[in-house]
């Protein structure tokens, strides 16, 4: 529609485009369509002013947080240098907060703009201490609306949705939000607009999902420090909450676990180690389909990682223990550092040969500690299956057997290569 200035007021333009034209104009992307095409279900129409407002008049949007912390200093500077040399491409998007006789505008679009203005600005450019032709939205919107608009505005624009944990915190926000009024979402059509707006596919979403609602809080801060894997934590979620609460508390133990002076580097490869079992350990329980089995799989884990733990803890204390004149180098030498050294080394070298096989071993033994193990195989298994395992076990015995006997003949060889 066709712009109309009103007679009187040079400095601001008054129109009531349709809902896409106001932020498809100020994002440009799916998510403006999204918008309006939730927007129109509500009311026929939003309105819109183009306006000259102060920089200073301007605020950040709190609900905006999770994506914030994205920007970098060099992300703005370069935003920056752009907009000195082609001018603002693109308009801020608003809506007006009076506080008290004066009208502040929050942002719905174009945060990392705005600080970018501030830049230049700070820089000494005065031409940017009045924005020109920011769409205020006048239409009296609620809060929930106006999150839906900030969230789906940032779906594309500021491309936070390649960060694992940003995407899976703003799809469930997102879908909680278009679940309440006004729009009244069901789950599935609430996750179906998302998925037409946004490059996630459907299977992402209710896997983001689920992880934001059924992973365990202790295990999701992990996951979102970037101790655990999402990967990781996608096999969590077969596990039993009580699985997830054990889990968890022995891993934020271990994260908690930190020493940052000389020898640390050896220290921070065994805590990896030590991470990495228990986290193979975890995966095992989660694959395991008999509760019985699966507890006392966990149970054997958790004495394993605790008795791993307080090694780590003694080496710290023995090495802290090195007078502190003692230079760096020669604390990277010391006995302590050095059987710390050799532990994730054989650790590195036994993965790269075998695999997950120590998992697989680990499983296995704790069959055979449980009390009266020819009962139990005897009276929950079929004949079927005793034979099918036997046929398994036999195969990986013969070729277990097979590799030993080859790695064997190469140590004799790098032996007598030595030895001439």
């Amino acid at each position: 529609m066709a712009m109309k200035k009103k007679p009187g007021r040079s400095k601001v333009e008054v129109g009531i485009p349709s809902t896409e034209a106001v932020f498809s104009a100020g994002n440009n992307n799916a998510s403006g369509s999204l918008i309006a095409n939730l927007a129109t279900q509500n009311r026929a129409e939003l309105a819109y002013e183009l306006r000259e407002i102060a920089l200073q008049d301007i605020e950040l949007n709190p609900d905006n947080a999770i994506f914030r912390q994205l920007d970098t200093d060099e992300d703005v500077e370069t935003l920056a240098n752009d907009i000195d040399r082609n001018g603002l491409m693109h308009n801020l998007v608003v809506y007006p907060r009076t506080d008290g006789k004066q009208t502040k505008y929050v942002l719905l679009s174009g945060e990392r703009r705005y600080k970018a203005l501030n830049y230049l600005q700070a820089r000494g450019d005065a031409k940017w201490n009045t924005v020109k032709n920011c769409r205020v939205v006048t239409t009296p919107l609620s809060d929930n609306e106006k999150k839906v608009m900030l969230l789906s505005a940032n779906l594309q624009v500021r491309g936070g949705f390649a960060n694992e944990m940003i995407r899976r915190k703003a799809v469930a926000e997102l879908v909680s939000c278009l679940q309440a009024e006004p729009y009244n979402l069901t789950a599935a059509e609430a996750k179906k607009a998302i998925k037409e707006a946004t490059p996630i596919n459907g299977r992402q979403i209710d896997k983001d999902l689920s992880i934001e609602k059924n992973l365990n809080e202790g295990l999701k801060d992990l996951l979102d420090r970037g101790f655990v894997l999402r990967s990781e934590a996608e096999s969590f979620l077969r596990m039993t909450p009580e699985e997830q609460r054990i889990a968890a508390q022995m891993l934020q133990q271990l994260y908690a676990i930190a020493y940052n002076g000389p020898g640390s580097a050896a220290i921070q490869d065994e805590k990896k180690a030590i991470r990495g079992r228990f986290v193979d350990a975890l995966r095992t329980v989660a694959d395991t389909s008999s509760m019985q089995d699966a507890h006392e799989a966990l149970v054997a884990a958790v004495f394993t990682v605790q008795k791993e733990m307080a090694c780590l803890k003694e080496t710290i204390r023995k090495v802290k223990a090195i007078p502190p004149e003692q230079p760096a180098a020669q604390v990277e030498q010391t006995e302590v550092i050095r059987e710390v050294r050799e532990k994730t080394a054989g650790a590195k070298a036994q993965s790269k040969i075998t695999g997950k096989l120590s998992s697989q071993t680990s499983r296995l033994e704790t069959m055979l500690r449980r009390k009266n193990p020819e009962k139990r195989l005897a009276e929950k298994y079929t004949h079927e299956e005793r034979r099918q395992a036997m046929k398994e076990l036999d195969e990986m015995i013969a070729t277990a057997t097979r590799l030993r006997e080859i790695i064997a003949k190469v140590e004799r060889s790098a032996d007598e290569a030595q030895e001439v």
